[in-house]
C-alpha cells in the first residue's frame, strides 16, 4: 500500500497532472498495490501509533472518518478531542485515484472498534449507487453522519480545484443521504456535535427533558430551543418540591423545570447538584440537559466554587446512569489577557473535567436539541440499540 501525499494531481485541472494520475493507478494495480491519495494526508489510527497531525490523541475510541479533506481531517481530529470525541481510525483520501470513499465505508462498517462513522465528501468517486448501497447497509448497524462539501454553485466550483471533485445539488444530495438512513451536516462543527451525541450521550427513552442550572431569561430561551425542536419540557413534579421542602430549603416552592440557577441561596438545600439528581430518578424525565455557564455576580471564590459543585453533580448524575445527561457549555473565545483571568481558568478546569468524565457537552442549547433530536430519530427508523 502507498499514500500518496503530494499535491498538484488532477485537481488543478492540467491534462499533464490528470495523465500523471492515470499513470500512477495503472502502476499501482498492476504491481497489486492499493494507493490512498494522492492531494491527502493519509490515515490516523491512534491504536498502532500512526498519525498525520502534531498532538493527536493516542487513545483510541469509536469513531471512524471517511474524510476527503486532509484539513478537515485534522480540525476534526482536534477540535472532536476537545469534546472528548476520541478515534478509531480517521482517513483522509484527496484524489482518490485508488481507494476511495467505498472502500473506506465498507471497512468501517465491518470495523467491530468502530460504532459510529463520520464522513467529509466533496465528489463521489467510483460508484456513487454502490455509495448508497453501502450507506443504506451500514445505517442498519451504525449511524452515518456526512457531511457534503460543494452544495452550492460556489462551493462546487472549489472543490474541484480542491479534490478535483465533481459536486452536485445540496438538497438532492441530503435527500438521498436520508433516503439511505444516514444523517446530513452542513458544517464541520455540526458533524462534530453529532458525533458527541451518537458516541458519548445514551440513547433516551423520549423527548421529555429536564432542564437545570440556567438563570431567568437564559432558562426562557433554553426552552424555547427545546420546545422548537420538538422536545418536551414537563413542569416539575410537586414531589421533587416537597423533597425540597422537607430538606428544609427557603425556596421550595420557586423550583420548577427549568430549574433556576439564580435562585439558590448560600446554605440551602437547593443546588443545582441536586436537582439534577433528584430528577434523574424521577420518571417524569426522560433525560436530563445541564447548563454549565450561568454567571453569578459573586466575587471568584463563589464563583469557582459554585460552577465547580454544580460540574461535579453533573458528573456524578453521569456516573450513576439514572438518565442520560448532557452539559450546555458556551463557546467563547477570549484573547491573552481574559484567559489568565481565575474565570477563563475555571472554565477550562470544568470543560477538562468533562472530557475526562466522558461527559456529553454542546456550545449551544439549540445545537444540543439538534443533536439528540437526529440521534432519537435514527434510533426511532433503525429499531436498533445504542452502539456500545
Amino acid at each position: 500500500a502507498v499514500h500518496i501525499l503530494a499535491g498538484r494531481g488532477s485537481e488543478t485541472g492540467r491534462p499533464d497532472a490528470k495523465e500523471l494520475e492515470l499513470n500512477i493507478a495503472k502502476r499501482a494495480q498492476e504491481h497489486g498495490i492499493r494507493v490512498i491519495g494522492p492531494n491527502c494526508l493519509g490515515v490516523y489510527c491512534p491504536e498502532s501509533g500512526l498519525a498525520f497531525g502534531y498532538d493527536f490523541p493516542t487513545e483510541a475510541g469509536t469513531v471512524g472518518g471517511v474524510i476527503q479533506s486532509g484539513g478537515n481531517a485534522t480540525d476534526l481530529v482536534h477540535i472532536g478531542a476537545l469534546r472528548g470525541l476520541r478515534f478509531s481510525k480517521v482517513v483522509s483520501y484527496g484524489n482518490a485515484i485508488d481507494v476511495n470513499q467505498n472502500d473506506l465505508l465498507a471497512y468501517l462498517s465491518r470495523d467491530p472498534k468502530t460504532k459510529v462513522i463520520v464522513s467529509y465528501i466533496e465528489g463521489l468517486k467510483g460508484d456513487s449507487a454502490e455509495f448508497l448501497r453501502l450507506l443504506r447497509e451500514t445505517t442498519r448497524t451504525k449511524p452515518v453522519i456526512v457531511c457534503k462539501g460543494g452544495r452550492t454553485d460556489a462551493g462546487a466550483r472549489l472543490t474541484a480545484s480542491h479534490t478535483a471533485s465533481l459536486a452536485g445539488s445540496g438538497l438532492i444530495w441530503e435527500s438521498a443521504i436520508r433516503q439511505a438512513g444516514a444523517i446530513p451536516v452542513r458544517s464541520l462543527d455540526e458533524l462534530i456535535n453529532m458525533a458527541v451525541a451518537f458516541s458519548l450521550f445514551p440513547k433516551p427513552s423520549g423527548r421529555r427533558v429536564g432542564i437545570a442550572g440556567a438563570g431567568g431569561g437564559r432558562g426562557v430561551l433554553t426552552v424555547d430551543a427545546w420546545a422548537e425542536e420538538g422536545f418536551e419540557v414537563p413542569p416539575l413534579p410537586s414531589e421533587i418540591n416537597e423533597e425540597f421542602r422537607q430538606r428544609g430549603s427557603a425556596v421550595w416552592d420557586w423550583i420548577g423545570n427549568p430549574a433556576d440557577a439564580s435562585i439558590t441561596v448560600p446554605g440551602d438545600a437547593y443546588t443545582i447538584a441536586d436537582i439534577v439528581s433528584e430528577m434523574a430518578k424521577n420518571p417524569a424525565f426522560d433525560f436530563i440537559a445541564a447548563d454549565a455557564q450561568e454567571d453569578p455576580p459573586f466575587g471568584p471564590d463563589r464563583f469557582v466554587g459554585e460552577l465547580t459543585a454544580n460540574n461535579e453533580g453533573f458528573i456524578r448524575a453521569k456516573r450513576d446512569g439514572l438518565k442520560p445527561i448532557l452539559v450546555v457549555f458556551d463557546e467563547r473565545s477570549v484573547g491573552s489577557a481574559e484567559a489568565e483571568s481565575w474565570n477563563y481558568r475555571a472554565r477550562a478546569e470544568m470543560r477538562t473535567r468533562l472530557v475526562q468524565e466522558k461527559v456529553a457537552f454542546f456550545p449551544s442549547t439549540q445545537e444540543a436539541a439538534r443533536a439528540v433530536g437526529a440521534v432519537l430519530g435514527y434510533y426511532g427508523r433503525s429499531g436498533e440499540t445504542t452502539p456500545a
